[in-house]
């Protein structure tokens, strides 16, 4: 049943569901948080597994406790630092405590700014918090002692731990942790309402990052005379005095309900921003628009202490100028799309120490963050995406440092990391190069927009390079079907299936990708031969088969057709109808994607969280109006869900958006009483307020017949060729998609026009290829596509006595005879995995001696992939009888989690032979110590030497 609990107060903080998207795949929490505070308390009853990243999961019945910093909707764990938990002692076993207490759903309480639950065993907690501090408030029966038990190696991998009993009524410490930050630091205050009796301390063992294992202590517990105990927690990010001051400054008296009160009443005064007027049939969608505005404001935390203290990304303390406040918790990828640009637009002010934390980041560190926690660069997920949060924030009037945004924009866009330099180099990031290749050369290319955008801006000369460079996405486009593809040795995947998921994409399949270019959706719609061929595409994407094939991907959910709202890249796909005049269609797609991806349940959400994203991605679209391309300064104007909603702007001023068309999708719209186009109306006039209408019309909207923009840069060709290794010889062609000049090279360096696209080869070669255009008296070159052609010995075959994974084939069943070697990224496509012993039987074709055998093999510990523990060879001159075996281990140190090719080398002296047995040993179950303990490892193999 939907969780209603309704009141009749009209303040909006009284319809958060906090409940909503801790079911499911949501990965929400429900404790106590202040509008993007430091502290989220809240309870933890999910100790590990994809399910638990946040700690808490609406299916579970048993809470370990409560602690006190925790991680909204995101796909991988971190946080819950502290973990307080109320128990009581059992009379008949003093030492043995119910740390882990059971409770009812009936019994559980979640309010904006407050939790409370009360356990099967009588215990009453309660919780609220301010921005840096949280508060407890513990009840426990009548004739029990009052228990707390205090665990700081909760979760995570302890670095370095300590705490001092300062007072009876005081304890102050700190813990170091590792998990997806690589080095947290949390320190905190605790204070008591009363003294407490220390009754148990717990030594665990330590792992610094240097030095023998310690043992320290990690855990305690205490008692207390009265039943009633009231808690309060400072936390910092800097020091134990950070923490001490927080604590002072934010609660300085032992009142609970007035802190309750407040929160309350922070949230009413944020979410009363925007205002809706809702039918009485829309109270669930009142109560989703509201707990969304709620996740939204969640994330970025503060940072920074009271006085201005933080821990940098070089590790250092630093001090804040002028009243800023430092952010952490940037979930990039997610948040661009629709988080970003809601906080520009109402809350300015926070969103200009965003970008002051952005730019604190790029001087520490050399680069924009792309997911920030708590101080570490985790590099999770692709491209370099503050920078259209930049771009956007500058669009919507948001103060900034522009000369040194540009340069961190540069900076980062010319870095030497995951795929750019081969991005840059090629015009596409290469398959074998570099994993999700294609994804990554869709959002470099759009990221690569919002720079050039921000030099035309500042009339900066480094326009021109970013601006060839943000249309490398059709680099990567086949015309031939109208999809995005891997391109390998110069040609497009031989293998592509638009339904397989595989490590060409980021969490999607070719589907979900098919149309990121929100930034050229004109030239794109050109190349696909139109804006029929667009809404033909548009209209398969939604109808189309939801089942996907190849690799497992938890997070692709919410599937309408192919399109996955449970996963950021398909955000932007149904408005897309709007840029090409289909307002009506559009807006009803829209309609779909809010009225069945959004509940008002635990599990109410269609996918992850994800820092606000999802959420963020409702309040919009219900308001009708969306950012399809993030930095453009532009909203599409979609149907909004409600009658009538009431934005409040900055400098006082206000928006009032109405829904006038009464059940219809057919509309127009207008703006203070002037007509205005749906498909993009500039941030300007929206920041200047007044009323934007919707109304019915009997056409459908103000028509987009914009004319359509050609690519005006040459596109890489393409090399077309059936394989990259021949026996004899081989014939291969050349294509231009815009069919321009082609030039041709055998050494990257003189250059010929080619005369007929059809090429032969009887000998190695490679062959480099660019296209060309004529722009005035300027000769602008296309990135040059490269390909490579092995021969390999016809007589030489191999049979394998193993299966290995489609998705990493090498190419194939001669995979370790073909000549072809792997890169350093796994799933690049250079290599063939197994998850079993690797065997197989070598036909040298003819009788030879052998002197020295070597596998070449991949080590990724982290990715499961480990070396074969031994290598055994035998040898046969008629493939049935195999004699003297040789065998060689391999000594190998797992906790090094550098990536490494390495050949396994072995010397022999065998005459006469034609047949070579190989048989790699597979390292079996994963240690204990790893994240996949117990799971399966990999051999990951690209070429069988023999010398």
């Amino acid at each position: 049943m939907p969780f209603l609990a309704l009141t009749k107060s009209q303040q909006p903080a009284q319809w958060v569901n906090p409940f909503i998207g801790t079911g499911g795949h949501g990965h929400t929490y429900p404790g106590a948080a202040r509008p993007f505070g430091m502290v989220q308390l809240s309870p933890d009853t999910r100790l590990e597994g994809w399910d638990g990243c946040s700690g808490y999961h609406y299916s579970d019945s048993v809470i370990y406790g409560f602690s006190h910093t925790h991680l909204s909707g995101t796909g991988i764990s971190d946080y819950n630092d502290l973990l307080i938990t109320p128990f009581i002692q059992n009379p008949g076993a003093p030492k043995t405590y119910d740390l882990a207490a059971s409770f009812q759903k009936k019994n559980e309480i979640a309010k904006a700014g407050y939790y409370s639950v009360v356990f099967n065993n009588g215990i009453s907690a309660e919780l609220t918090a301010t921005t840096r501090a949280g508060f407890h408030r513990y009840t426990f029966p009548t004739g029990t002692s009052a228990n707390l038990s205090f665990d700081l190696q909760h979760r995570d991998q302890l670095i370095d731990v300590s705490y001092t009993m300062v007072s009876p009524t005081e304890i102050r410490g700190h813990r170091v942790s590792k998990a997806w930050a690589n080095e947290q630091h949390f320190y905190f205050t605790i204070q008591f309402n009363q003294p407490y009796e220390l009754i148990y301390e717990n030594a665990s063992s330590v792992f610094p990052k240097s030095g023998p294992s310690i043992k320290k202590n990690t855990s305690f517990r205490l008692k207390f005379k009265n039943n009633h105990v009231l808690v309060k927690v400072g936390a910092s990010f800097t020091s134990i005095d950070g923490a001490v001051a927080n604590l002072n400054t934010e609660i300085n008296h032992w009142n609970f309900d007035e802190v309750k009160n407040q929160a309350f009443q922070e949230w009413n005064r944020e979410l009363s921003k925007i205002l809706i007027k809702t039918k009485k049939n829309q109270l669930d969608q009142k109560v989703i628009f509201y707990t969304s505005l709620y996740h939204s404001f969640l994330n970025p935390n503060t940072y920074s202490d009271v006085d201005g203290k933080y821990r940098g990304i070089d590790g250092k303390i630093h001090q804040t100028e002028n009243g800023h406040t430092e952010y952490s918790v940037f979930s990039l990828w997610d948040t661009f799309r629709s988080t970003h640009p809601l906080l520009n637009l109402i809350q300015p002010e926070r969103s200009e120490d965003f970008i002051k934390t952005f730019l604190n980041h790029y001087q520490q560190s050399g680069r924009l963050p792309v997911w920030e926690l708590a101080g570490n660069e985790t590099e999770c997920m692709i491209g370099y995406h503050a920078a259209p949060v930049i771009l956007d924030a500058l669009r919507q009037g948001i103060p900034m440092n522009q000369s040194l945004a540009l340069e961190a924009m540069v900076a980062s866009g010319n870095a030497n990391v995951f795929g750019l330099p081969s991005y840059r180099t090629y015009g596409f990031v290469r398959s074998e190069d570099e994993s999700e290749d294609v994804s990554r050369t869709l959002e470099y290319a759009f990221d690569d927009w919002c720079t050039a955008e921000m030099a035309s801006i500042l009339h900066d000369s480094r326009e021109n390079e970013f601006r060839r460079r943000s249309f490398s996405w059709s680099n990567v486009f086949d015309p031939k079907d109208g999809f995005f593809k891997g391109r390998i040795n110069g040609e497009f995947d031989h293998l592509f299936d638009p339904f397989e998921v595989n490590f060409h994409y980021t969490e999607a399949n070719a589907w979900q990708y098919s149309m990121f270019v929100p930034q050229h959706w004109s030239e794109y719609t050109a190349l696909m031969g139109g804006k029929e061929k667009v809404l033909e595409h548009l209209h398969q994407l939604f109808t189309t088969n939801s089942e996907t094939k190849g690799r497992e991907q938890a997070d692709i959910t919410g599937l309408i057709g192919q399109y996955a709202h449970g996963n950021e890249p398909s955000h932007h796909m149904a408005f897309f109808y709007h840029t090409l005049g289909a307002y009506a269609t559009g807006s009803k797609q829209v309609h779909q994607i809010l009225n069945t991806q959004y509940r008002n349940e635990a599990d109410g959400l269609s996918g992850n969280e994800d820092c606000g994203q999802m959420s963020s991605w409702f309040n919009l679209a219900s308001m009708g109006m969306y950012p399809f391309c993030p930095g453009k300064g532009q909203f599409v104007l979609s149907l909004p869900l409600f009658d009538e909603i009431e934005i409040q702007l900055p400098n006082n001023k206000k928006l009032t958006i109405t829904n006038q068309t009464q059940g219809s999708f057919d509309y127009n719209t207008y703006l203070n009483g002037s007509e205005v186009n749906p498909s993009g109306l500039d941030y300007a006039l929206l920041r200047k307020g007044g009323t934007l209408s919707f109304k019915p019309t009997k056409q459908n909207g103000k028509d987009n017949n914009d004319a359509l923009k050609q690519i005006s840069y040459p596109i890489v060709p393409i090399i077309h060729a059936p394989s990259m290794t021949f026996t004899q010889s081989m014939n291969f062609n050349i294509e231009s998609i815009q069919t321009l000049p082609i030039q041709t090279s055998y050494d990257g360096i003189h250059w010929k026009n080619m005369i007929s696209p059809q090429f032969a080869t009887s000998k190695p070669i490679t062959i480099f290829a660019r296209t060309y255009l004529i722009q005035n008296t300027d000769t602008i070159y296309s990135p040059a596509a490269t390909a490579t052609f092995y021969q390999r010995d016809a007589n030489r075959t191999i049979k394998l006595e193993y299966e290995f994974n489609r998705m990493y084939s090498g190419g194939g069943n001669e995979a370790l005879i073909d000549g072809i070697r792997g890169g350093n990224a796994f799933n690049a496509g250079g290599w063939q995995g197994t998850m079993s012993d690797l065997n197989a039987v070598i036909d040298l074709g003819k009788i030879t001696d052998i002197h020295e055998l070597g596998l070449s093999c991949l080590q990724a510990v982290g990715a499961w992939i480990v070396l074969p523990t031994s290598v055994s060879y035998s040898f046969s001159k008629d493939g049935i009888h195999f004699t003297n075996p040789v065998s060689n281990t391999f000594a190998n140190d797992l906790r090094n989690e550098t990536n490494m090719k390495r050949v396994l080398e072995t010397k022999v002296n065998q005459k006469e032979i034609r047949f070579v047995r190989i048989s790699a040993k597979n390292y079996g179950k994963l240690p204990d110590w790893h994240l996949g303990a117990g799971g399966q490892a990999w051999i990951f193999a690209d070429e069988l030497i023999i010398k």
